[in-house]
């Protein structure tokens, strides 16, 4: 054999092996999103978006009935640079910003940090930390909260963060109230 064949295609071809981020199907056609897409919330007139492999917030005024960018943190690159970047050949390890949500008042993001615990880089030995950020519904960084156990999506309401992990834990949520500390 000449090695592993990756998915097949609509014909039934098939090519070299690769791992696919997210795969649609539309009128029998395959193909792979590209691994910078963006989870968003709203609150009022304000829409934030989070990019996943940059680390990137933006918040948008939609009160003209159009997004205009009001402000952004997180990574710097000019868009440009994104745009023409390979961004499949970085790291896995590092912070990665998985979820955005908002309880009306305030913006949290899960901002988690993957490291590896063995040497080779497999899903079985990937460990990682999680914390919220929490920006006004201006875009201003208010506060940094580490959690006390590692989240893969959450979710706000009135002011307490409920938050679980698909891929240890999935029956248990935990719990944060932030404003009582």
């Amino acid at each position: 054999e000449k090695g592993d064949t990756g998915p097949q295609g609509p014909k039934g071809e098939t090519g070299p092996a690769v791992a696919l981020d997210t795969t649609l199907t539309h009128e029998g056609e395959r193909f792979s999103m590209g691994m910078n897409w963006p989870n968003f919330a709203y609150a009022g007139q304000t829409l934030a978006l989070v990019y996943y492999e940059t680390g990137r917030v933006e918040f948008y005024d939609l009160s003209r009935g159009k997004l205009s960018l009001e402000k952004a943190g997180g990574d710097s690159t000019p868009v440009e640079e994104l745009m023409e970047a390979d961004l499949t050949q970085r790291s896995f390890q590092g912070v990665k910003y998985d979820a955005i949500v908002s309880d009306g008042k305030y913006f949290y993001v899960l901002a988690n940090d993957y490291r590896y615990t063995g040497p080779q880089p497999d899903p079985s030995n990937i460990r990682f930390t999680s914390c919220i950020l929490v920006y006004s519904r201006q875009g201003t960084p208010l506060r940094k909260y580490a959690l006390d156990h590692p989240a893969s999506d959450i979710l706000a309401y009135r002011g307490v963060i409920y938050a679980y992990n698909r891929w240890k834990d999935f029956e248990q949520v935990y719990v944060y109230r932030p404003d009582e500390k």
